[in-house]
């Protein structure tokens, strides 16, 4: 799992991703290859999560579906992201907009002043997108403060967790 959390330690936030399965073909379109991945987002005690925790939850509630993907081929999403992140860590860039092909996940990081190692992270899910292949511009969301080195970390984690 990797995740990315905010410097508020008494009153926690975090976006977390995780693998759900190998990479595999595109039934479809054997030229791509696709990853599955579920994600949680925590702010304090709340969790929102994409997985299913047991049966008897997912068939009460329909909308933790799985089915979150990244392209891995013929472009490889998750290191598009992490190239990306990287460059905001070196300060090559103030901004990451990240959406992938699938609109699943929209993950915005900014640094709003070059001389500090603070970051501003929005994570928005379209889980409208996923349950009906459909994006739409609404979605669940979370907003934290975060630094370098925790978005270090995160890098590192996405790398080892995606074997990039």
């Amino acid at each position: 799992m990797a995740r990315l959390q905010s410097e508020d330690q008494e009153y926690m936030s975090a976006f977390e991703i995780s693998v759900e399965s190998p990479i595999e073909r595109h039934q479809k379109y054997p030229d791509q290859a696709v990853q599955y991945f579920s994600w949680r987002m925590t702010q304090g005690k709340r969790l929102i999560s994409s997985t299913r925790e047991t049966p008897s939850t997912a068939d009460q509630a329909p909308l933790l579906k799985d089915g979150y993907i990244f392209f891995r081929e013929p472009e490889d999403e998750v290191k598009l992201l992490l190239s990306r992140l990287e460059a905001l860590v070196e300060g090559n860039v103030d901004m990451v907009l990240f959406e992938p092909f699938e609109p699943s996940i929209d993950l915005r990081i900014e640094r709003p002043d070059r001389d500090k190692a603070d970051l501003k992270v929005y994570v928005f899910i379209d889980e409208g997108g996923v349950e009906t292949g459909i994006s739409r511009w609404d979605a669940l969301g979370l907003r934290f403060l975060t630094n370098t080195e925790m978005l270090s970390l995160f890098i590192k984690d996405l790398k080892s967790e995606f074997n990039c």
